[in-house]
């Protein structure tokens, strides 16, 4: 299999094959399911193919995720979650379809306006008895029509005392490749735990990334921000970035990290603003790896005191 094609960010794919990283099945699956761009029947043949050609191995309960005796069982069980949820996405039955696209905040291309500020996702305003017609109206009405993604969505018809509305949500990329499916209250009683496994893994992948580095997290905004550290960073690796002996931080680093993959997990960036200044980044129990897309671009800066030089050009590119 080649991992690398489902690692979004280009750097980090290059610096692992550098090193010659050897991930274990976890990690596999976990970078699989991570990926942005990989369709969902690329995904369901990697997966089973970590099951054919991988050793089976367990994972510990974590405090966001339950134990996984067999992850080989667990992959093939949420590979049938999957795909039962995508039958029942297309299934005639009392609910209503919408779909939307995935485009910058202010630019529609439907209308011809150039702006564009974050990305948003924008109704397309009709409604469908079902999922062949949504789909054929798309294709109908917008067949060259730019866009990032467009996510479909099925609304079951609930009664006055159903409280939990019944969804299921589909994404697509501009190929109209399934990347994903999702779901509000179609899982049954033993699913949502597995379901939602992945989001409480944990992982600490190496990359080339150091303190300073300009750098896009392309999972959550399009706005460049400077490296700080990274939430994997223990306390030899912060010294290595220029964090002085004393530093509080680097003190409680290596028990940080215990209590991340324990479950607990605090991400810290530190963005550009307009001055320059600091501008911390809130805090989430849950922790995902930090995936950065975006060529490094260095500069010479101090930072804690310590003046830090940063090689290579002042260029970047946007990937």
């Amino acid at each position: 299999m080649n991992i690398y094609q489902f690692i979004d960010s280009v750097d980090i794919r290059n610096y692992l094959q550098e090193i010659h990283y050897e991930f274990t099945a976890p990690e596999t699956a976990f970078l699989i399911y991570r990926s942005r761009r990989a369709a969902i029947h690329e995904k369901f043949s990697a997966w089973q193919e970590i099951i054919d050609t991988m050793p089976d191995c367990s994972m510990e309960e974590r405090l966001n995720m339950e134990a996984i005796p067999s992850f080989h069982r667990f992959l093939a069980e949420y590979i049938a979650i999957l795909k039962d949820l995508l039958e029942q996405f297309s299934r005639q039955e009392d609910a209503v379809y919408t779909y939307a696209f995935y485009e910058k905040e202010g630019r529609c291309f439907r209308s011809g306006s150039k702006a564009g500020g974050e990305f948003e996702w924008v109704e397309e305003g009709n409604y469908f008895q079902d999922f062949q017609t949504a789909l054929s109206h798309l294709r109908k009405n917008y067949p060259e029509e730019p866009f990032e993604k467009v996510r479909f969505t099925k609304q079951f018809f609930s009664g006055a005392d159903d409280s939990d509305q019944k969804k299921l949500f589909l994404e697509m990329n501009p190929d109209l490749e399934i990347l994903s499916i999702n779901e509000q209250g179609a899982l049954k009683d033993s699913q949502p735990d597995l379901f939602v496994a992945f989001e409480g893994m944990w992982f600490s992948f190496p990359t080339p990334f150091r303190r300073g580095d300009i750098l896009i997290n392309r999972a959550t905004e399009n706005k460049p921000f400077v490296l700080e550290d990274i939430s994997t960073w223990g306390s030899e690796e912060m010294l290595k970035n220029g964090y002085p002996q004393d530093n509080g931080r680097v003190k409680n680093a290596d028990r940080t990290i215990e209590r991340r993959a324990e479950g607990f997990g605090c991400s810290r960036q530190l963005s550009l603003s307009g001055k320059g200044k600091e501008n911390r980044r809130g805090i989430t129990l849950q922790y995902r790896p930090l995936l950065f897309h975006g060529r490094t671009m260095r500069k010479k800066q101090k930072m804690a005191g310590t003046a830090l030089y940063r090689r290579g050009k002042e260029t970047g590119r946007i990937l």
